[in-house]
C-alpha cells in the first residue's frame, strides 16, 4: 500500500500545476464595435461543415466538435447567438464564404488566395497532417516517399496545394470528404490519404477500419482560424478579441475533449511546469528509494496478483471475442448482401447465407472451391489481377470492378465486387468482400444508353469536378473520340486552354446557382474544325445526392453559316441599295407606309433614315394638288393595277425646299408582303435647263420683236421728245425769241405764265417728257435682248463691281418708284481675293443694281421697319457664288416660278415694266454663261443666288 500512498502523494503535489493557467481576459470592445454588435449581433451567419469530426460535424442535427464549442464560448462571451447555415461539403462551404453568402467560416486554413476575400483571426488550434496507409504498408513515410503513389486529398483543402508543391511526383486524387478518402483507402482504391490526424483517428476508431494505420507525417499543420468576410472588419476585430478572452485552461480542455493527445507535438506552459515539478519530485523519489526496496517483496506479490488477474481478463476477452465473432457471423449471415472470404490462393473459406440463396449453390459446394471458377472465363484474368493487387502482390492500378458470375441455374448475373485484406498481425491471410448484384441496374443503364444514343443531339453529364461521367454516341461523334477516351476527362484534357476555361466558368455558374443556362459556344475538337453549338445546361442530383450537370447540345454550325451568308447577302444588297444614285423607297402597298430607304434618299431629302421612315408620302409632296397625299395614293393604286409606271412629281425636302423628281413605281413582293418600290430621280437641274431654254426662247422672241418695232417706235418717240423740249422752251418767259413773238402778237407773257401755272401746263409737259423717256428706256431694254455684248469679255474685279454698285445705290431714293436706299442697311461679306471672272463689268453692275432696286422696292412696299440687304461673295473653285439677301416680305411659290419672265410684275399700275429681273437673268445666263436662282418664303425674306463661271472652270474644260 505504501507505494500507492507515495504515488497519490506525488499526484497531490502535481495537482496545483495541472489546474494552473492564465486567468480569463476580459473583452474590451470599442464604442464602434459595441454599436456594430448591437446592430448585427443576432443576424451573423456561420457556415457549418457537417462531416469533419471531431473538429466540426452534425450530431442529431446540432453542430458539434471543437469548432462548435469555440463558437459557443464566443457566443457566451459576446452575449449573442449566431445563425448557422449548413453546407453539404467543404467545397460548398468555402464557396459560400468567398461569395459572402455566410459571414463566418470556421476550421479554415489561411492561404493567399482565401485572404483576398476573407479576414482571418488568430489560430485557435494547431493540428498535424498525417499520412494514412493500409496496415502492412511501409511506415515512417514523408512527402518525398509519396512519389508514384495514388494519394487521396479532400478537394479544395489547403493540403492539396501543399502536396502539389512538396510531393510533385505523387498522383493526387480528389475526394469529397475525409470519410470518402478513408473508405477509398480501405478498399484499395488509393495508396495513401493525407489528412488531419485527429479526424482520421476519429473515423478509424468509430468505423472500425482495422486495416488502416498512420504511415507517416508531413510538415504541414492546420492552424485553424475563423475567416470573416473582408467587408466586415469590425466583426473580425470582435472575434479576435473574443478568442483572446478564452483562457489557456479552457482551450486545453476543449482540445483534450475532442482531439486527445494526437496534437501534442510541442509542450505548453502548463506541461513545462509539470515537467519541472516532476524533476523536482525526482529527488524525493531517490530519497524514497530505500522504501521501495523494503516494500519490494510485497510489490512482487502484488505484481503476481496482477498477472493472475490479467490472465483472467485475457480469458474473458478471448471469450468475448469468440462471442463477438459469433455475433458478427450471425449478423453477416443475415445481411441481405452476398458476403465472402477467400484465402491468398483465391479459395473460398466463407460465404454467408444470402450468398447461397442468391447463387443457388450450397455452402458445401462453394467453400473449398476457387472463386474464379464461378466467373465467366473472360472475366477471370481481371478478377485474378484484382486479387493480387489487394494482396499487395502487384502495384495498384485501375481495374474494372464489375464481373459476371454464373449461378447454379445457369443464369449470368453482373455483380460489383468490393474486397479488403484480412490481416493477422502484419500478415495478409486473405480477402473479405461483398458482391452487389447490379444486373437490373445494368439493364436499365443499357436501356438508358440506347435511349440516349438514339437521340441525335449530343448529350453529356459532368460531376462536380467537371469530369465527363456519361456521354451518348452523338457527343462522341461530335468530339471525334471514342467514349473510353472521354470518360473521366475534363475540358482541359481536350480543348485549347482558353476554350476550356470558358466552359469551366459557365459550368461553375450552373453548379453555383442551380439555374438552367443556355449558351452559344464554340468548340475546337482535337480532330476537326471549329463548331458552333447551342448548349442547354441544367443541374440534377445523383442518387447519392451529388450535383450532376447535364448538357444537351444542338450543333448550329450550318444554321450559323446560313445566317452569316444571309447577313452577307443582306449586307451586299444594302451596299447596292445605298450605292444607287437614285433615291429608293419601299412602301407598304396597302397603307403607303415607308418601310425602308437608301442613303441617297437621306441625302436627297436632307433627313435621317429614322425621320424618313416616320414620314409619309404626303409630307414628302409639295402639297399643291395634284402633288399631295391623295394624288400619291392614286399613283400607287395605279401602279398596283397596271404595273410599272413613271411620272414627274413635285416634292419637298425636310428643310422645306421644293424640287422636281421623276418617280418610277414598281410592284413587288418581299417576305410575303406586297410592296411598292419607288425609284426617285432628282430632275431639278433638268427642269432648270428646260426653264432656261424656255426663258431663252422667250428672250429670243422678245429680241426679234424688239428689233422689228424699235425703229418704228424710236423715230416718232424722238419727235415727241424733241417737240416736248421745244414746247418747254417756248413757254420760257426769259427766252428773247418768246418775248419778241409775244409783243408782235400782243400777248402778255405774265398773264400767259399765270394761265399755264393755273392749268398745270408745265407739270403736264414734265409728265409727258417722263413718260416718253420711260418709253425710250423700255425700248432700250427690249433692244438689250436682241443685241450681242458690245465689248469683249475681260477679267473683272467683283469687289470693285459690288462696291461701285453699292455707292450708286446709296445715293438713290425715289419714293414714287418705291425705294429709298438711305433707310436700308447694306452689308457685305466678300471672299479674298476676288474670284477670277471674265465678263462685262457694266452689265454685271446693271444686273446687281436691278437686284438691289428690286429688293429695296419690296421692303419699302412691305413697310419693313429695319430693312437690310446682305451681299455675300464666295469662291467655289470652278465658279463664284454671289448671294444677295433681304429681310423683306418674301414670295410665294407662284411668284417665284415667274419672276424671271419678261413683263411679269407684281407692281402692275405702279410703274413696273416686268423687264428688270428678266434682264438680270438674260445678262447672267446668256451673256456670261452662269445661272440664277431664288430662295424665298413668305414672311422670311428673299435670296438671289448668282453663279458665275471662273477662269479655272474654263481651263478645266
Amino acid at each position: 500500500m505504501r507505494p500507492r500512498l507515495l504515488f497519490f502523494a506525488c499526484l497531490a503535489l502535481l495537482l496545483p500545476a495541472l489546474v494552473w493557467g492564465k486567468t480569463p481576459v476580459s473583452i474590451e470592445l470599442t464604442a464602434e464595435e459595441r454599436a456594430w454588435l448591437e446592430q448585427h449581433g443576432q443576424s451573423i451567419r456561420v457556415g457549418v461543415l457537417p462531416n469533419y469530426p471531431p473538429i466540426e460535424f452534425l450530431q442529431d442535427g446540432r453542430q458539434s466538435g471543437l469548432t462548435a464549442d469555440y463558437l459557443r464560448a464566443i457566443e457566451e462571451e459576446l452575449g449573442i447567438r449566431f445563425r448557422r447555415v449548413v453546407a453539404r461539403n467543404w467545397a460548398e462551404l468555402q464557396q459560400m464564404a468567398l461569395a459572402h453568402r455566410i459571414d463566418i467560416i470556421g476550421s479554415i486554413q489561411q492561404t493567399p488566395k482565401r485572404a483576398k476575400k476573407l479576414l482571418f483571426t488568430r489560430p485557435y488550434v494547431h493540428l498535424p497532417n498525417a499520412i494514412i496507409t493500409r496496415r502492412g504498408a511501409k511506415t515512417g513515410l514523408r512527402e518525398k516517399d509519396l512519389a508514384g503513389l495514388r494519394v487521396a486529398v479532400v478537394q479544395d483543402y489547403a493540403s492539396w496545394d501543399y502536396l502539389r508543391t512538396h510531393a510533385p511526383n505523387a498522383t493526387l486524387v480528389a475526394v469529397d470528404n475525409d470519410l470518402d478518402g478513408l473508405k477509398q483507402l480501405a478498399f484499395g482504391q488509393v495508396d495513401a490519404f493525407v489528412t488531419d490526424l485527429s479526424v482520421a483517428s476519429w473515423h478509424i476508431d468509430r468505423l472500425g477500419l482495422s486495416n488502416l494505420q498512420v504511415g507517416g507525417s508531413t510538415n504541414f499543420y492546420w492552424d485553424f482560424r475563423f475567416g470573416v468576410r473582408n467587408d466586415w472588419p469590425l466583426l473580425h476585430a470582435i472575434l479576435d478579441k473574443a478568442l483572446a478572452g478564452i483562457s489557456d485552461d479552457a482551450r486545453q480542455a476543449l482540445l483534450h475533449r475532442w482531439v486527445g493527445l494526437v496534437t501534442a507535438n510541442k509542450l505548453s506552459a502548463k506541461e513545462l511546469t509539470i515537467a519541472g515539478l516532476v524533476l523536482g519530485l525526482f529527488m524525493l523519489l531517490i530519497i524514497a528509494f530505500w522504501l521501495w526496496n523494503r516494500l519490494l517483496q510485497r510489490q512482487v506479490e502484488l505484481q503476481t496478483d496482477e498477472l493472475r488477474n490479467a490472465l483472467q481478463r485475457e480469458r474473458r476477452i478471448a471469450n468475448e471475442l469468440r462471442r463477438s465473432e459469433a455475433q458478427l457471423r450471425e449478423l453477416t449471415d443475415n445481411l441481405p448482401q452476398t458476403v465472402f472470404e477467400i484465402d491468398t490462393q483465391g479459395i473460398i473459406t466463407y460465404v454467408n447465407r444470402y450468398c447461397t440463396e442468391w447463387s443457388g449453390y450450397s455452402r458445401e459446394r462453394l467453400i473449398g472451391r476457387c472463386l474464379l471458377e464461378f466467373l465467366l472465363p473472360e472475366d477471370r484474368p481481371v478478377m485474378e489481377r484484382r486479387i493480387r493487387i489487394l494482396l499487395g502482390e502487384e502495384p495498384e492500378e485501375r481495374t474494372d470492378l464489375v464481373y459476371r458470375i454464373q449461378l447454379a441455374d445457369g443464369r449470368i448475373r453482373s455483380v460489383l465486387g468490393y474486397a479488403s485484406p484480412i490481416l493477422s498481425g502484419d500478415r495478409t491471410t486473405g480477402l473479405r468482400g461483398i458482391l452487389v448484384d447490379i444486373n437490373e441496374r445494368l439493364s436499365m443503364e443499357i436501356f438508358l444508353d440506347d435511349l440516349l444514343n438514339a437521340i441525335p443531339d449530343p448529350i453529356f453529364a459532368k460531376d462536380r469536378q467537371h469530369r465527363w461521367i456519361r456521354l451518348n454516341d452523338a457527343f462522341c461523334e461530335l468530339i471525334g473520340k471514342p467514349r473510353r477516351e472521354l470518360l473521366g476527362k475534363s475540358d482541359f484534357d481536350l480543348f485549347p486552354e482558353e476554350e476550356a476555361r470558358v466552359f469551366w466558368e459557365k459550368d461553375d455558374l450552373v453548379f453555383t446557382t442551380g439555374e438552367t443556362n443556355l449558351n452559344i459556344e464554340r468548340i475546337t475538337p482535337p480532330e476537326g474544325s471549329t463548331r458552333i453549338l447551342a448548349t442547354r445546361k441544367s443541374l440534377m442530383l445523383s442518387p447519392d445526392g451529388e450535383p450532376i450537370l447535364v448538357g444537351v447540345i444542338r450543333d448550329i454550325t450550318e444554321q450559323e453559316e446560313a445566317a452569316r451568308r444571309l447577313a452577307e447577302s443582306e449586307r451586299r444588297f444594302r451596299q447596292i441599295f445605298d450605292a444607287t444614285s437614285d433615291a429608293l423607297f419601299i412602301h407598304d402597298a396597302a397603307t403607303g407606309v415607308i418601310l425602308d430607304v437608301n442613303k441617297t434618299a437621306e441625302t436627297m431629302y436632307r433627313a435621317s433614315r429614322d425621320e424618313l421612315l416616320a414620314s409619309d408620302i404626303g409630307k414628302l409632296s409639295s402639297g399643291t394638288p395634284p402633288f399631295d397625299q391623295k394624288g400619291a395614293r392614286m399613283r400607287i393604286a395605279n401602279a398596283l393595277l397596271k404595273g410599272h409606271t413613271v411620272f414627274e412629281w413635285h416634292t419637298r425636302r425636310f428643310d422645306g425646299e421644293l424640287f422636281w423628281v421623276e418617280v418610277s413605281l414598281r410592284p413587288a413582293t418581299i417576305d410575303n408582303r406586297r410592296v411598292i418600290i419607288a425609284t426617285v430621280r432628282d430632275i431639278s437641274r433638268r427642269k432648270e435647263l428646260e426653264e432656261m431654254m424656255l426663258q431663252a426662247e422667250k428672250m429670243l422672241t422678245i429680241g426679234h420683236l424688239a428689233a422689228g418695232i424699235a425703229h418704228e417706235i424710236n423715230n416718232p418717240l424722238a419727235g415727241v421728245l424733241q417737240n416736248l423740249q421745244v414746247l418747254g422752251m417756248r413757254l420760257d418767259q426769259q427766252h428773247p425769241g418768246n418775248r419778241q413773238a409775244a409783243e408782235q402778237a400782243g400777248l402778255d407773257l405774265e398773264a400767259l405764265s399765270r394761265y399755264s401755272e393755273a392749268r398745270q401746263i408745265p407739270l403736264l409737259l414734265d409728265n409727258a417728257n417722263t413718260s416718253a423717256q420711260r418709253a425710250r428706256t423700255i425700248v432700250e431694254d427690249l433692244l438689250s435682248f436682241s443685241r450681242r455684248p458690245a465689248g469683249k469679255l475681260e477679267p473683272v474685279d467683283m469687289h470693285q463691281i459690288i462696291e461701285s454698285s453699292l455707292k450708286l445705290a446709296e445715293t438713290e431714293f425715289n419714293t414714287d418708284q418705291g425705294y429709298d436706299f438711305r433707310a436700308i442697311r447694306l452689308e457685305t461679306s466678300l471672299c479674298t481675293p476676288p474670284p477670277p471672272i471674265v465678263g462685262l463689268a457694266d452689265q454685271l453692275q446693271q444686273a446687281l443694281l436691278n437686284l438691289l432696286r428690286n429688293a429695296a422696292q419690296a421692303m419699302f412696299r412691305a413697310g419693313v421697319r429695319r430693312p437690310c440687304i446682305h451681299i455675300e461673295l464666295t469662291d467655289e473653285d470652278d465658279h463664284a457664288l454671289l448671294r444677295l439677301s433681304d429681310n423683306g416680305p418674301g414670295m410665294d411659290e407662284a411668284t417665284r416660278n415667274r419672276i424671271f419672265e419678261p413683263f411679269f410684275t407684281t407692281r402692275s399700275g405702279q410703274g413696273g415694266t416686268g423687264l428688270g429681273l428678266a434682264l438680270v437673268s438674260f445678262i447672267i445666263t446668256q451673256n456670261h454663261g452662269g445661272s440664277i436662282n431664288v430662295q424665298s418664303t413668305p414672311g422670311q425674306g428673299t435670296t438671289f443666288i448668282l453663279q458665275l463661271p471662273t477662269t479655272r472652270s474654263k481651263e478645266a474644260s
